[in-house]
């Protein structure tokens, strides 16, 4: 697993916070010695460490989003680390998951491939195939990143077999990552095949997401 920085966690507050703010994007930092200097830089650290201990179940660049929306730009820095914070970024995938808007669920389908995307090229994963199984074994890649809200829930009904696939994970694994999922599946697809736009893509999730990492890597070969 790819270590987030304490930078790229500030760059991802810096980014937010000046948009939720202001309405605009803000240049990238691109030297932090200043920020290092301030009381506050411990806590871009400490949050660092929780991401990177909990190996793929808290994804830093939402937690720092769902917090700079829900105090409309900055934030007390403890806030990262501070159980309420977590629970504002908990409340956020909730809220993305719960949605009946086309919109919103479109969005968040995109945002789940290109995160899984990035994922197979940081990690050396072949393709979609081996991206559902990895880490099968123990607890998959697939069942942290939907936690962590990287995946969301209706990109999760997309993929061919996943009721079967989940079912090969013990009870306690599934209640403490997936949740009331199974039960709501039939609801969720049903979201999914009502849209034209939202079944074509599940009706080619694979390929598309095949395609994505292949395009991806070619770029980076150039």
């Amino acid at each position: 697993m790819k270590n987030i920085t304490a930078e790229e966690i500030y760059q991802s507050y810096h980014k937010y916070s000046f948009y939720f703010k202001k309405g605009i994007h803000p240049k990238t930092i691109k030297n932090f010695s200043n920020v290092k200097s301030k009381p506050d830089w411990i806590y871009f650290e400490k949050c660092a460490s929780l991401v990177n201990n909990n190996a793929g179940q808290v994804n830093h660049n939402l937690l720092v989003y769902s917090l700079c929306k829900f105090f409309e730009g900055r934030f007390n820095c403890k806030m990262l680390i501070h159980p309420k914070g977590l629970k504002i970024y908990k409340t956020f995938i909730e809220t993305i998951n719960q949605s009946n808007d086309s919109k919103t669920i479109e969005k968040g389908i995109i945002k789940s491939i290109q995160f899984i995307t990035m994922f197979c090229i940081d990690h050396n994963i072949k393709d979609f195939n081996d991206y559902i199984y990895h880490n099968y074994e123990l607890i998959g890649s697939l069942l942290k990143h939907y936690k962590a809200g990287s995946i969301t829930k209706h990109f999760l009904v997309m993929i061919p077999s996943i009721i079967k696939i989940l079912d090969n994970f013990p009870q306690d694994v599934k209640d403490s990552y997936l949740g009331d999922f199974k039960e709501k599946y039939p609801t969720i697809r049903a979201v999914i095949l009502h849209e034209e736009k939202l079944r074509n893509i599940a009706d080619n999730i694979e390929n598309i997401i095949n395609i994505y990492i292949r395009k991806k890597r070619n770029l980076i070969k150039e």
